[in-house]
């Protein structure tokens, strides 16, 4: 029988306990994956309103995002139309997207600031808004309540305010002087 050096015998021996350390260490972090996380597919909640559906998803632990807003006049107000996933499996406490339906008699303020004034009234009266200003009626927007992208009935009003350079010199600080003078 040949005889192995010890050199060679701790090296093997060193080898194998790697070897052993890199099996238990795949084999301990599969089973801490696959354990962890339950998959399961998300309840359909396409046609529940928004609030059935909050609550539904809710329940199984799932969070809510809603995705975007559709409008459908044949549909029922806030009734959700569609959802991603819907047929996937994914992890339990993922977020699941609604689309919900608004109703046509909503619609989203558009930004008009920066325009003038009867540009701005152009797009806010074809939109379905009402229009009130504090200010001048000529000049430019410089700011709308509410902002611009918020959905509001139409109907409702948009406050404008505006600026103007004849507004700008009869500020008090242009016309201040002081006693002296």
């Amino acid at each position: 029988m040949k005889k192995i050096p010890i050199k060679e015998l701790i090296l093997y021996i060193l080898i194998g306990i790697n070897l052993l350390i890199f099996i238990l260490f795949i084999i301990l972090f599969k089973n801490a994956v696959s354990s962890n996380v339950e998959s399961v597919v998300p309840p359909d909640v396409r046609g529940k309103n928004i609030m059935e559906a909050s609550k539904i998803l809710s329940e199984k632990n799932f969070k809510i995002v809603i995705g975007g807003i559709l409008m459908d006049r044949k549909k029922d107000f806030l009734l959700v139309l569609d959802q991603n996933p819907l047929t996937t499996k994914v992890p339990i406490g993922s977020s699941i997207i609604l689309w919900v339906n608004m109703p046509a008699s909503f619609a989203k303020v558009p930004d008009v600031r920066y325009k003038d004034m009867g540009e701005a009234l152009n797009i806010l009266e074809k939109a379905g808004f009402v229009v009130d200003f504090d200010g001048n009626k000529e000049g430019y927007v410089v700011k709308q309540v509410p902002q611009a992208n918020i959905y509001m009935e139409k109907g409702g009003t948009v406050l404008l305010y505006t600026f103007t350079t004849s507004s700008y010199g009869n500020t008090p600080e242009s016309t201040y002087t002081s006693e002296g003078e």
